[in-house]
């Protein structure tokens, strides 16, 4: 169950319909916007030079998914157009809500999607900015150094990480960090 505020819309025409939702940073109306520039479902592309109208349903706090179902299933029954919906919202979210997996073949696709994209430096940027002052709790310090511990790292992984440092310099600065953060311990 994900409890959230949300937003159900309908995008539609006189031949189709399409039921979606948006909640936390996203809105409806980016996500409408996303549609009509081919990024949405993959239903609205092959169509796009048709014009689409939007509307917000509802509104509210609440299990998104579940809202986003009941109003599917009022669209299936009462109307005649065709649903550009891939899936019913349950069935396409399992394999996106937390604590569950996707399987090997899934994750190969996706892995096989990705390969080559390259981020903007506008995005490394962003990526970085959100990451500074990131404080990593004690806890999960300990989870990452159970999950380490016992591994043995090999000859030729050493080599390798040492031919890769090979002629990086570390700044004085930074010296004098470490130099400071050994003296602590």
């Amino acid at each position: 169950m994900t409890i959230a505020h949300y937003e159900i819309y309908v995008v539609e025409n006189d031949e189709y319909w399409y039921v979606g939702s948006a909640s936390g940073n996203s809105s409806a109306e980016k996500r409408f916007q996303k549609h009509i520039a081919g990024k949405g479902a993959d239903g609205f592309k092959n169509i796009l030079d048709v014009q689409f109208t939007f509307r917000i349903l509802e509104t509210g706090l609440d299990d998104v998914i579940d809202r986003e179902q009941h109003w599917f299933e009022i669209f299936q029954a009462i109307d005649v157009r065709k649903c550009l919906n891939k899936k019913a919202p349950k069935a396409s979210w399992p394999s996106t809500l937390p604590g569950t997996h996707l399987s090997e073949e899934r994750r190969q696709k996706i892995s096989k999607s990705r390969r080559g994209t390259v981020l903007s430096i506008e995005t490394r940027m962003k990526i970085s900015k959100s990451l500074k002052g990131h404080e990593v709790s004690v806890i999960t310090r300990q989870k990452i150094g159970d999950i380490h511990a016992g591994k043995i790292v090999t000859d030729d992984v050493r080599k390798k990480i040492s031919e890769s440092r090979m002629g990086h310099v570390v700044s004085i600065s930074t010296r004098q960090k470490i130099s400071e953060a050994r003296r602590k311990q």
